[in-house]
């Protein structure tokens, strides 16, 4: 999108004219830059840069920077629930580490013991009720319905 600012620019400008709306930019240019060149010739590329520099990075980077907090969060989301998620992959060591985390992270809402039991347990119902075959979310809550195990 950085490429793109010219055009963005120009539709800017393009949908403020068409909708009556001025477009206020401060002065453009250091003194220095008055002294060598006169303001209008640098007035347009001045107010380019300035959108570009000022409001559409701004909001680029902040759109950014909204998506990396999304992404950390999901993350942290998924390395809580991962090891629960992940049952048939895992070792039985390994399944009552997470739970025991997921657990502590829940402790008001979730007994860390029976999550713990819980887990071990599921191991042997999935087996029973569905083999060794690994389902997706989707695919295990069709069978659950399926079977009638809601």
């Amino acid at each position: 999108m950085r490429n793109n600012c010219q055009a963005v620019w120009n539709k800017v400008t393009t949908v403020a004219s068409n909708l009556g709306i001025e477009i206020k930019l401060p002065p453009g240019g250091s003194s220095a830059l008055r002294r060598c060149v006169s303001f209008e010739k640098v007035k347009k590329s001045f107010q380019g840069a300035y959108y570009r520099t000022f409001i559409f990075f701004a909001i680029i980077d902040n759109v950014i920077a909204g998506l990396t907090v999304r992404f950390i969060v999901v993350k942290r989301i998924k390395e809580l629930f991962d090891g629960l998620w992940n049952y048939l992959d895992l070792s039985s060591t390994v399944i009552d580490q997470k739970a025991r985390i997921s657990a502590g992270q829940y402790g008001r809402d979730v007994n860390e013991e029976n999550l713990v039991t819980e887990m071990q347990n599921l191991l042997f119902v999935h087996s029973a009720n569905f083999g060794n075959t690994k389902l997706l979310p989707l695919d295990l809550l069709n069978k659950i319905y399926n079977f009638k195990l809601q």
